[in-house]
């Protein structure tokens, strides 16, 4: 009998498989947004304190930056000459993605110390901290796995190996880059 290898890796059917269970849980987490949203005449409610919609304009650029960052170290990647591009524009998207993160840090600081916005306050502020608050955990997790990427490639004296583990971390984040404007629109700005 002999043994085939699959055209699709299991990794690259699974991280799609879960990507598309994430948005199916983001989409629940945004129409219930928008379900109670809907039932209040004022939004945001009055007593609650404006999103800082400026600064998550220019925190979403940087996240999107990551994303075209993680783009071109895929094509240094395809070149095995390039190795070393490809951990520069790699790092710069790990860079870019915990710039956003730290940003948002600092805008929950922010809501929670100075607005008094709190999750236990209202349904607005649980909505918010739920909803990006998931996200900044994909957020996390997803940069994680990109350090690891980064560590692996660095030590390899072949990194065409880890082409399935690199590819699997370019979808989670490109999800993650992805439907970042998508939430930004419908949580900070309507």
């Amino acid at each position: 009998m002999t043994h085939t290898q699959p055209k699709v890796p299991n990794a690259v059917i699974g991280a799609y498989v879960f990507v598309a269970s994430e948005l199916v849980f983001f989409a629940g987490m945004v129409n219930a947004y928008l379900s109670f949203r809907s039932q209040i005449p004022v939004w945001p409610p009055l007593g609650q304190p404006r999103l800082p919609v400026e600064l998550t304009a220019v925190n979403t650029v940087f996240l999107l930056i990551s994303g075209v960052m993680l783009y071109l170290a895929n094509k240094a990647f395809a070149d095995p000459f390039l190795k070393t591009k490809t951990l520069r524009y790699l790092g710069l998207g790990i860079a870019f993605g915990g710039l956003f993160l730290l940003i948002q840090g600092y805008e929950w600081v922010e809501l929670m110390l100075f607005a008094d916005m709190r999750a236990n306050h209202s349904i607005y502020a649980a909505l918010f901290y739920m909803i990006i608050g998931t996200h900044a955990f994909h957020v996390v997790l997803t940069l994680a796995f990109l350090v690891y990427v980064f560590t692996k490639i660095s030590q390899a004296k072949k990194h065409k190996d880890l082409a399935g583990t690199f590819f699997v971390g370019r979808i989670f984040w490109f999800f993650v880059v992805g439907v970042w404007p998508f939430l930004y629109i419908m949580v900070y700005v309507l």
